[in-house]
């Protein structure tokens, strides 16, 4: 039994419908990110969703994210878009997980056969990711015979124009000096996929924007937060309210 009476109602319609309005919009694969909780929203319920309405990819940040959805019984692919320890990969396997490999020493250190992996590429984030194309070229010679390396990506650190154009074209002239044939390019995320137009990439990660974080673009708001007035009182003008003196009342 609970007493509280304040409901986090979301809409999966709406959700829905920002879903179709990014799949227009790019022309691209989305890959529906349910990172944290989806942001609060819950994962379980929007990975079924997503799953439901043929998403190539869900993105993770934790493996641990992921496997809780695979326990959950979600079969779509999984990408976790961080740092996986490699003593974990033999477990990511297991599940059918795909990880970022996010540097060559990382990659040198894979021994997990079979295992699906993206290729990370550090544009201007400086997080994490190759951040040369000798870099790369050292995980691709280092995985090819083992692992299946299935995609490449970046992150654009940035939504003004000039810096995604900027990031967009070292990623490009990277990826295309490596001639190896990847089933998914990505790059871009819930704002820059609307605003930076290319046709390079195939595929567009998706969070925020799905979820009303966005309000341009037809994007519909997803979560209303619903609960019951408990407590009404009058107060005289110039009487302070809650901690700290914070608020005084006007009149």
């Amino acid at each position: 039994m609970s007493d509280r009476k304040t409901v986090l109602n979301v809409d999966l319609a709406n959700v829905l419908s920002n879903l179709n309005v990014y799949r227009k919009e790019t022309n691209k694969q989305v890959f529906t990110v349910v990172k944290a909780n989806s942001y609060g929203l819950g994962s379980l319920e929007l990975s079924k969703l997503f799953e439901a309405n043929n998403s190539p990819y869900l993105c993770t940040a934790t493996l641990d994210e992921a496997i809780y959805l695979r326990k959950n019984n979600i079969k779509c692919p999984i990408l976790i878009m961080g740092y996986v320890h490699l003593e974990n990969l033999e477990i990511a396997k297991k599940y059918d997980l795909t990880i970022t490999v996010v540097s060559s020493d990382y990659a040198k250190q894979i021994k997990v056969k079979d295992l699906k992996v993206h290729l990370k590429v550090n544009t201007s984030m400086n997080r994490l990711g190759h951040d040369t194309l000798e870099q790369l070229s050292e995980s691709i010679n280092a995985l090819q015979h083992i692992t299946q390396i299935e995609g490449i990506f970046t992150h654009y650190y940035s939504n003004d124009l000039e810096n995604i154009t900027k990031d967009f074209n070292t990623f490009k002239n990277i990826t295309e000096a490596l001639q190896f044939d990847f089933k998914y390019i990505h790059a871009a995320s819930s704002n820059s996929s609307l605003i930076f137009k290319e046709n390079f990439t195939n595929a567009v990660r998706i969070g925020i924007g799905l979820y009303g974080g966005i309000t341009n673009y037809n994007l519909k708001n997803v979560v209303s937060l619903i609960s019951e007035v408990v407590n009404i009182r009058k107060v005289n003008k110039d009487c302070t309210v809650s901690y700290a003196s914070n608020y005084k009342t006007k009149e």
